[in-house]
């Protein structure tokens, strides 16, 4: 997770460890779901990259399986992703349910704290696969579903990209950037 806020100079790169803030939990369901990741996953705190990345989506497959009393398979997250949106796996098509929606709080989140009010833009393989989940509306709804600043954010723009190598273009650039005043 980086931010890129415009500057009369150019863009700047700035590097967060958002991903590994604490996931956040709108209703019962999800604070049972973040419950049982602890335990499957024997840790205090489950974080959005915990959830939000290709590991992160077989720990939530496994917790929503857990949730629901069924043994989960070993999958992996191609194979969730196909069997959820192929609706042929109940249990696999509500961890990708999850998963949208557990993105649209975080990015909502992120574009408050960042102010990023010109856009917020999600890629990476696991976003390429869920392409026709996430453009369903529950990820959107999930993004401006803030409360007091809902109107804000529903001007917001969301972008979802295919390019999986965009982190490394984030970073190359902030390296640039930072050894570039080392003289």
């Amino acid at each position: 997770m980086a931010i890129l806020p415009s500057r009369a100079i150019g863009r700047v790169v700035v590097p967060s460890e958002g991903g590994h803030a604490r996931v956040t939990a709108v209703d019962a369901y999800e604070r049972e779901l973040i419950d049982a990741a602890e335990q499957e996953l024997d840790v205090r705190g489950i974080t959005w990259e915990h959830f939000l990345s290709g590991p992160g989506l077989v720990n939530l497959y496994r917790a929503v399986a857990a949730l629901w009393g069924t043994k989960a398979e070993l999958l992996g997250p191609n194979q969730i992703s196909k069997r959820g949106i192929a609706i042929s796996d109940p249990v696999c098509h509500r961890t990708l349910e999850t998963f949208c929606a557990f993105l649209g709080t975080v990015c909502g989140a992120m574009a408050l704290t960042a102010h990023a009010f010109g856009g917020i833009y999600v890629g990476g393989t696991v976003i390429s696969a869920l392409a026709p989940m996430l453009e369903d509306g529950r990820f959107r709804r999930r993004f401006v579903d803030i409360g007091i600043q809902a109107e804000i954010l529903q001007s917001v723009p969301t972008v979802m990209f295919s390019d999986d190598s965009l982190g490394l273009y984030g970073a190359a650039e902030y390296a640039t950037l930072a050894f570039s005043s080392i003289e």
